[in-house]
């Protein structure tokens, strides 16, 4: 439901998130977040919710054609081939909000400021909060189809195979529920079979028919860049990080440590509907009811990132400094 989407971006189970620094100490135990990691000074307090929403509008090109005039051998005879090309737009609202915002060193302490500056802020290389509305527009996918017609007394049973070239790029790993057209440029190939049941008499004016249509379709496995927590930790990826023995005062931000480069497999999508269609000369009508569902994706490392990042060590930027080899360096929980 629309009140539950936001947990899906949120902590487990939470609809806002308290955010407070180490000096508010009467929120010490009860906030979500630790304020400094963000980059917000240790005095800051305030609380984060959002409210996602989606919305997809669009239309599609089909040319059909039938084979059986390319030849008369009977091989031809059923055989069709479809051609589609889908425009899609697609609108991502966020839609960030902060409240009981308290920040009594704003004017003494650089930005940022509040809690949206901080989500949003340039030296965050992905995963920020995006504060306006984002769109996505285009076509998203060229599709061919070649299936085969059998038409009997009252019966026509179609069954078919397609192919999907994505058109579209893939979602833009610099910001959060980020909008995309299609598949987030996943090709396909997959089949499908459609049946519908003639049940007026043929000599009526109007035709009643019974239909259920079924597709199953593959998707190919692509790259993207996830950006990920740490193992049972929520927004660790938030938290601030240190090289190994990097300088005093040099972190980096969660996010651009957290964001791995991956192969990500979707597997299958199902598509079932069943329904009746009323046609009366060229007008069509139909009442239909469909249901969908989707594989988990898989998500794998890539080899490059195990070859580079492996290579380089980072630990949760702690406070001060130690000394390492007569070395001032940033203190950092190295073993994690």
């Amino acid at each position: 439901s629309l009140g539950k989407t936001k947990r899906y971006f949120l902590q487990k189970n939470k609809d806002c998130v308290t955010i407070a620094g180490d000096a508010v100490t009467d929120e010490f135990f009860t906030r979500d977040m630790r304020a400094e990691w963000v980059g917000l000074p240790s005095t800051f307090s305030g609380t984060l919710t959002i409210d996602p929403l989606q919305s997809q509008s669009g239309g599609y090109i089909e040319y059909n054609q039938d084979l059986g005039i390319l030849s008369d051998s009977s091989f031809f005879k059923n055989l069709w081939c479809a051609f589609s090309l889908p425009f899609i737009f697609v609108e991502n609202d966020f839609n960030p909000r902060q409240s009981n915002v308290h920040n009594p060193d704003a004017q003494s302490t650089p930005a940022p400021h509040d809690i949206l500056q901080a989500f949003s802020q340039d030296s965050w290389a992905y995963d920020k909060f995006p504060t306006t509305k984002q769109h996505a527009a285009g076509a998203a996918e060229f599709r061919v189809d070649l299936g085969s017609t059998f038409k009997g007394h009252h019966l026509r049973l179609a069954y078919y195979s397609f192919f999907t070239a994505a058109l579209a790029p893939k979602q833009d790993s610099a910001w959060l529920f980020s909008p995309y057209v299609g598949n987030d440029h996943h090709w396909s190939i997959g089949y499908g079979i459609h049946m519908d049941y003639l049940m007026s008499q043929e000599t009526s004016q109007v035709d009643w028919s019974f239909f259920i249509d079924c597709e199953m379709s593959y998707l190919v496995h692509n790259k993207q860049h996830r950006t990920l927590d740490i193992f049972g930790k929520p927004w660790s990826r938030f938290l601030q990080f240190r090289r190994r023995n990097s300088p005093p005062g040099e972190t980096i931000p969660g996010v651009n440590v957290m964001t791995i480069p991956v192969i990500v497999r979707p597997y299958g999508i199902f598509d079932f509907s069943i329904g009746w269609r009323v046609q009366m000369s060229m007008v069509v009508c139909e009442v239909t009811y469909s249901v969908w569902g989707h594989d988990e994706q898989k998500v794998k490392f890539r080899d490059t990132f195990l070859d580079s990042f492996c290579n380089q060590e980072y630990g949760i930027a702690g406070a001060g400094t130690i000394e390492v080899e007569g070395k001032t360096v940033g203190a950092s929980a190295s073993k994690s």
